[in-house]
């Protein structure tokens, strides 16, 4: 299979458009033998090469697929398109080598097996480097020679400045004011958060908000997930407040650049500085009045997700809550009413039941039992003895016709095309071979995976908090919680080898129910455990949103 790599450069002057270089590829591929026989991994636009591999998620992936053997060759535009990171073109030049890729700039095969080929890679890959820091650096000279001068450097302005149409940068009147307000509320004893929930009731639009319509990209910082919001629902936050009223650029000091790189440049002076010293000193004497932070541990954190609008569950405990919620009740505007769920239940019920009582093992042992009905080893090696075999006939026509070629029996212009098909057909059973050994290496792994889930259940008494949470994110990457009135709480388990489970509890953290086995779990022994299960059942008779009747009846 041909793997299309498509990068358009946030750094490179003569990057052609996405669409040009999907084109291009294509119309290679139609002509190459690779007509239906490839995937694109677009990394979309305005990603540097200079990134590491783990920043460029569609470079990782291809990455990957090389190294499952589903991929024998990459088309590219330039090798600039690759890379410009030393570090990753050595990744990438190992990769090919190990699995005998090949690689095409604009449809030309590349040289990299041999020492000529791979010199004149590494030192092409050392230049783009060069000009990849270079540009970086006259970019940043740039950049301090506008503030030098009092121009804007580009990008987001800081909210309450502007600039003219000739690029210097003015203060914006009407973000100002709201400025004003912000550290004259600080200063009458108003939190960040009453600060920024003011002007949500008000109105007052924040900065993306008056962008044009779009989105911006999250990333979970526990999961990687990426998410897009609209930037029409991003309103004024508790840090973004706080970051205003700690931000130096509202008393004419703008920094800019690292290390022995950052200096200070003149802005427009929006508060005077006697008020942001007051403010200064009223932010670090509510935290003294607050006291020392406590820091509440949080067994599921990262792992929780709601099941209604796909954001992040985040723990909150003080002296009236104890929950985990969703993080869109922060926000009026767009929270979707999901309820948080009691952090100690929950907890509970994933420790306890997954974890001390063993119901982890279960679906790990039924996912492994349905992979050997579904893949025998005795099946995958006759299968993968049949594919070598069709590669061998297909060799030996291949040799067959060339020698034909050769004696002038079949003209030269038929011998291409035949050989092209003959080519085309060794790639698809390769593909084939690697998926059979991709199924041998899943259910070997499986049972591996099972050895190594029995020794950590083994002892888990007096077991750290630190210890607890590992084994959690260890098996269990996702729970997506969706809250009921009729049944309580929803929950989705997704586990880290590829199983989903489906539980339930109820809103008075009575019961928990796994849907699948129907073994009950009861949170207080001295309740009559048969009743609790008998209601919650009904309950679930009941219930039309999620069809729950054929388990129970």
């Amino acid at each position: 299979m041909l793997a299309i790599y498509t990068r358009l450069s946030r750094e490179s002057d003569d990057s052609t458009s996405i669409e040009n270089q999907k084109r291009e590829a294509v119309k290679f591929a139609k002509s190459n033998g690779y007509d239906g026989d490839f995937v694109i991994y677009d990394e979309g636009q305005g990603v540097s090469g200079g990134l590491a591999i783990y920043k460029r998620p569609k470079f990782e992936e291809m990455l990957k697929d090389m190294k499952e053997g589903l991929i024998t060759a990459v088309y590219t535009r330039k090798q600039d398109r690759l890379e410009r990171n030393i570090k990753t073109w050595g990744a990438f030049l190992e990769v090919i080598q190990k699995h005998d890729i090949k690689v095409f700039y604009s449809g030309v095969l590349q040289d990299l097996l041999t020492a000529e080929g791979k010199m004149l890679a590494s030192i092409m890959s050392s230049t783009n480097t060069y000009l990849l820091d270079k540009q970086s650096f006259l970019t940043k000279r740039a950049l301090h020679g506008n503030l030098e001068v009092g121009k804007s450097r580009g990008g987001i302005m800081a909210y309450g400045f502007t600039k003219d149409e000739n690029k210097f940068v003015i203060i914006d009147e009407e973000e100002a004011e709201v400025v004003r307000d912000m550290y004259n509320m600080c200063l009458e004893g108003k939190g960040t958060r009453a600060i920024a929930t003011i002007l949500n009731d008000k109105g007052i639009k924040t900065r993306y908000q008056k962008m044009p319509e779009g989105t911006i990209k999250l990333t979970h910082k526990d999961t990687g997930k990426v998410t897009f919001r609209k930037k029409s629902e991003v309103q004024w936050a508790q840090n973004t407040i706080r970051n205003i009223l700690r931000n130096e650029i509202y008393i004419g000091r703008k920094y800019f650049g690292k290390g022995e790189q950052r200096k200070i440049y003149d802005y427009p002076v929006i508060i005077d500085e006697p008020l942001w010293h007051e403010v200064q000193t009223r932010l670090n004497s509510n935290k003294l009045v607050t006291g020392k932070k406590i820091e509440h541990r949080y067994l599921l954190k990262g792992i929780l997700e709601c099941g209604r609008c796909g954001r992040n569950y985040y723990g909150k405990i003080n002296s009236n809550t104890n929950i985990y919620m969703c993080s869109s009740k922060r926000f009026p505007k767009i929270n979707c009413k999901n309820r948080g769920i009691n952090i100690t239940s929950i907890e509970r019920y994933v420790w306890e039941r997954f974890f001390e009582l063993k119901d982890i093992v279960t679906p790990l042992k039924e996912y492994i039992e349905h992979r050997k009905k579904e893949d025998r080893i005795i099946e995958i090696n006759n299968a993968l003895r049949l594919v070598d075999t069709e590669i061998e006939k297909i060799s030996e026509k291949r040799k067959r016709a060339i020698k034909f070629a050769i004696d002038g029996v079949i003209p030269e212009s038929e011998i291409m095309e035949s050989l092209k098909n003959f080519d085309k057909e060794v790639r698809d059973f390769n593909f084939k071979k690697k998926n059979y050994e991709s199924q041998m290496e899943l259910f070997t792994n499986s049972k591996k995976y099972l050895d190594m889930l029995n020794v950590d259940l083994e002892n888990l008494n007096d077991i750290t908090f630190k210890k607890k949470q590992e084994l959690v994110k260890k098996y269990i990457k996702r729970i997506f919680i969706l809250y009921d009135n009729i049944i309580g709480y929803d929950l989705k388990i997704r586990y880290t080898f590829g199983h989903e489970v489906h539980h339930v509890i109820d809103k008075n953290y009575l019961i928990g129910l796994d849907l699948n086995s129907r073994v009950p779990m009861i949170f207080d022994d001295r309740m009559d455990g048969e009743l609790i299960y008998n209601q919650m059942v009904e309950r679930l008779k009941r219930f039309d949103k999620i069809d729950y009747k054929d388990i129970f009846e």
